[in-house]
C-alpha cells in the first residue's frame, strides 16, 4: 500500500494563482501611464518589450520600468513617470490576481480533512504574501516558505530540504508529502529527488508538460479524489 499524504507543498504563481494573467494586466497599466506621461513608444510594443524584460531580467525585478525607459530613450531618473508606473501596476494587480477557479474550495476541505498545508515559493517574501493577501488566501497556510527563508531557489532543491526538516518534527516523511506545481524543472524534478510525491498542475500551462509527475491535475480539485 502507498504512504498515506499527510501534507501537501504548493507552489503559488500559476498553481494557485492565475500569475500570468494578473502580470499583464498590470504591465498593461504601467505602460499605458508610461505613455501618458510621456514615454514615446506603441501601447502594444510597450507591452511586448516589457513581457521580454520581465523573461530576460525575472519576474520580480523592479528595474525593468527604468530599462524600458532606457530601452526608448527616456530618462531614468524621470521618477514621476515611475512613480505613476508602479500606481498603476499595482491599482491593476488589486483587480486582476485572482486565485484558480475551485482553490479556495479544494484548500479549505484539505485543511479539514487535517492535511498540512504549506507553500515553497521562489517569490520575495512580503510579494509572496501580498499575492495571497490579494486573492484571499493569507490564512490558507501553516507554513510560506520563501526565498527569503533559505537563500535558496527551488530549482536547487534546498527550499524543499528546508521543508522536509520542518515536517519531519511532526513526525512526517518525504514519502508523505506531495509537492504541487506548473513547473517541471523548479518542482517537481527537485521534489522527486528527495522522495515525495508530485502533482503538476496542467491548467493554465497552455502547453503540455516535459516531466513525468505522479499526478496531473486538470483542476485543483482533483486533489480530493488524489487525497482520499
Amino acid at each position: 500500500m502507498a504512504p498515506q499524504i499527510k501534507a501537501l507543498i504548493f507552489d503559488l504563481d500559476n498553481t494557485l494563482l492565475d500569475f500570468y494573467k494578473f502580470k499583464r494586466a498590470s504591465s498593461a497599466a504601467a505602460v499605458k501611464t508610461m505613455i501618458k506621461h510621456g514615454l514615446q513608444i506603441r501601447q502594444d510594443d510597450g507591452e511586448k518589450q516589457l513581457w521580454s524584460l520581465y523573461f530576460e531580467m525575472g519576474f520580480e525585478n523592479r528595474g525593468v520600468f527604468q530599462e524600458l525607459m532606457k530601452r526608448n530613450g527616456h530618462d531614468t531618473n524621470d521618477l514621476k513617470m515611475i512613480a505613476s508606473a508602479i500606481v498603476a501596476y499595482r491599482e491593476a494587480r488589486a483587480h486582476a490576481l485572482t486565485a484558480y477557479p475551485a482553490v479556495h474550495m479544494t484548500l479549505r476541505a484539505l485543511r479539514k480533512r487535517g492535511y498540512k498545508l504549506w507553500i515553497v515559493s521562489d517569490a520575495p517574501g512580503l510579494k509572496a504574501w501580498i499575492r495571497l493577501a490579494t486573492a484571499g488566501l493569507e490564512n490558507e497556510f501553516e507554513r510560506v516558505i520563501t526565498k527569503d527563508v533559505t537563500g535558496a531557489m527551488k530549482v536547487t532543491g534546498v527550499p524543499f530540504k528546508f521543508a522536509l526538516a520542518e515536517l519531519a518534527k511532526s513526525g512526517i516523511t518525504p514519502s508523505e508529502v506531495m509537492v504541487v506545481g506548473d513547473s517541471g524543472s523548479r518542482d517537481i524534478v527537485p521534489a522527486q529527488a528527495q522522495g515525495m510525491k508530485t502533482a503538476i498542475a496542467i491548467y493554465g500551462r497552455g502547453k503540455p508538460p516535459r516531466v513525468k509527475a505522479d499526478y496531473e491535475l486538470k483542476t485543483i480539485k482533483d486533489l480530493l479524489k488524489i487525497c482520499e
